[in-house]
């Protein structure tokens, strides 16, 4: 077996090409010490943890965040196939692709495969911050009222003495919408239907499988400090912002910048001449908002795939020759938890578009991004003095006001996430190989280590 230098086993035999020792040929004596002693080894590695396995080839595909919708259709439709994925040439949507593989898919020499891994890895912080989505500046600009709650009056009415907008301090025309950033939570829902929908599958020829079961039996995820060791505290949010911010543009060419609140809203008053017309909201400054509640180590999808080991032996090891495409890959099953997977990949949420999503109660209530200075229907309906939705001023003698509030929110995304797949076992020389295709030694194997093998053709 080739040398893994990341377990610092340099000169440990069993990682080397027969386990370091001379090779065994084809008509052996099954009982004689050379033979023996090779399937000594092989019987004492097939009895330690899975972990001991090595890693024969692998891919890990890094993704920095959610895709585009034709990215999610590319990457992660009806397949999903990491050993067929290049690192000069990462598929849509991933920012880069680390490989074991010469050729793509294809092995160098021959190999017994005991094992397979398919890890998934989301980022072990999960939490959600309000703020706001504001039109995506081009050159440096001082940041806007950020407040929890603003109204139409807030953004129709203008100052006198500034000729600017009372809520935003910018011109008429910028846009603004309440807003949230979830971090990391979207990546594990969407993993957990991930391993609903698909069907790993090892397909040889046209109608030989050595694997087809549900992803769902197969998947890992790391312990990311979860099985009982889950905790929560308190994250500023601002690192994140900026990061969820620059992929946002850099990746998705979003037209719209995420900022976390810095004002409360306590009220408004009528405005000048006292007219209920030229109400305007009052903002005090707050840094409550500053920091949220994080979970460390997940929401629990370990905890769904709880029985999954980091490696699935084979119940028969495969003796894989070289240069032949390994076919191990996911094929959808099932379409409805797909689009669902699908949905949460997505920056847009289906939607289409650019992201961020901007989402309403149901597909028939109106709402959209808030245009400063304008009177729209991307607010709730007026409210009616003396009934409801109304709000009484800060005046000295408080007038009822009112009030309609934006209908819609931004879905802000963020978090890196990543999948990688590999196949465990040892690569073997020619001679090895042969000597494993002699029935009597095939035999010898079957009766001391339980082995009994499949073969591909070179």
């Amino acid at each position: 077996m080739s040398i893994d230098v990341s377990l610092g086993e340099r000169g440990n035999p069993r990682r080397k090409l027969g386990f370091g020792a001379p090779p065994i040929q084809r008509g052996m004596d099954p009982n004689g010490p050379e033979v023996r002693r090779f399937i000594g080894r092989v019987a004492q590695d097939l009895r330690n943890p899975s972990y001991y396995l090595p890693v024969v080839e692998s891919v890990t595909v890094h993704f920095g965040g959610p895709l585009t919708p034709s990215q999610v259709n590319t990457t992660l439709g009806a397949y999903i196939d990491p050993f067929t994925m290049l690192p000069g040439s990462p598929p849509p949507g991933a920012l880069s692709v680390d490989s074991t593989f010469v050729e793509p898919g294809k092995t160098q020499t021959w190999n017994l495969i005991c094992g397979i891994s398919w890890t998934l890895e989301p980022d072990p912080i999960l939490f959600t911050a309000k703020g706001n989505a504001w039109t995506k500046q081009t050159v440096g600009a001082r940041m806007p009222v950020s407040p929890d709650m603003y109204t139409l009056n807030d953004m129709v009415n203008l100052s006198s003495s500034t000729n600017s907008l009372a809520l935003t301090s910018t011109a008429p025309a910028q846009q603004f919408l309440p807003a949230w950033l979830d971090w990391g939570k979207w990546t594990e829902l969407a993993m957990y239907y991930m391993v609903r929908a698909y069907n790993l599958e090892w397909k040889m020829g046209s109608n030989h499988f050595l694997i087809n079961q549900s992803l769902r039996n197969i998947a890992y995820m790391p312990t990311n400090a979860q099985d009982g060791s889950a905790s929560a505290s308190e994250e500023d949010i601002q690192v994140y912002v900026n990061r969820t911010n620059q992929y946002y543009v850099n990746n998705l060419g979003s037209l719209f910048t995420f900022l976390p609140i810095d004002r409360v809203r306590v009220g408004s008053f009528t405005g000048s001449g006292g007219s209920p017309g030229n109400n305007i909201g009052v903002y005090r400054p707050s840094r409550a908002y500053e920091t949220v509640g994080a979970t460390y180590g997940g929401m629990g999808l370990r905890n769904f795939l709880r029985g999954n080991g980091e490696i699935v032996k084979l119940s028969t090891p495969y003796l894989m020759a070289p240069g032949v495409p390994i076919g191990l890959r996911a094929h959808v099953s099932n379409t409805d938890d797909q689009l669902l997977m699908q949905r949460y990949f997505d920056a847009t949420q289906g939607q289409g578009g650019l992201g961020p999503a901007i989402i309403t109660p149901d597909v028939n209530v109106q709402g959209g991004v808030n245009t400063a200075g304008t009177s729209d229907t991307t607010f709730s309906a007026a409210g009616v003095a003396a009934f409801s939705g109304v709000e009484l001023t800060l005046d000295a003698s408080p007038v009822a006001v009112s009030q309609q509030v934006p209908t819609a929110r931004a879905y802000y995304k963020g978090g890196p996430w990543k999948i990688r797949l590999a196949i465990r076992g040892w690569e073997l020389d020619e001679a090895t190989k042969n000597a494993l295709a002699d029935p009597n030694i095939q035999d010898a194997m079957q009766r001391e280590c339980g082995c009994a093998f499949q073969f591909s053709s070179s």
